[in-house]
């Protein structure tokens, strides 16, 4: 029986990587969403979460429904959300949304709530938590501050 190669290893070592990556943003944001609708964290080692899609969180107003909108998707992708995100996120799920300008109304309902900070042109961000500085993202950020330099 062969011993696999170094670059076998390193390449499940990687995809091991990143399953731990995925689970840890999905158990995160499943926590987010149980202390935004009230329910408590199980504190059992296994822990089972069913997030129901399609309907709102129960006993929620708007403001809570896009609160765990946003957190959901930024915790699940480990960046900034747009406005227009959380928009078709919503409405993906059917879950209410404004019946006139709902970009606009979105958009305050995020910029209003203390929980985020906002970056004109790249999105929502938790605020208590720095802003993400992957290479990923820091990428995204260097066209636009050229951008911004052309422009001024």
């Amino acid at each position: 029986m062969a011993l696999p190669s170094t670059e076998e290893l390193e390449k499940e070592l990687a995809a091991l990587d990143e399953k731990r990556r995925v689970t840890a943003a999905l158990l995160s944001a499943a926590r987010e969403y149980e202390k935004a609708v009230g329910c408590p964290v199980h504190s059992s080692r296994s822990l089972s979460v069913t997030l129901r899609q399609g309907t709102p969180p129960p006993r929620s107003n708007p403001m809570s429904v896009t609160e765990a909108v946003a957190t959901e998707l930024m915790n699940a992708t480990g960046r900034p959300v747009a406005t227009a995100q959380v928009v078709e996120e919503m409405r993906r799920r059917g879950l209410p949304l404004p019946e006139h300008n709902e970009n606009n109304v979105i958009s305050a309902r995020l910029s209003n709530n203390k929980r985020f900070q906002a970056k004109r042109g790249y999105g929502y961000w938790f605020a208590d938590r720095p802003w993400p500085n992957d290479d990923e993202f820091s990428e995204l950020l260097v066209p636009r501050l050229a951008e911004d330099q052309i422009g001024a």
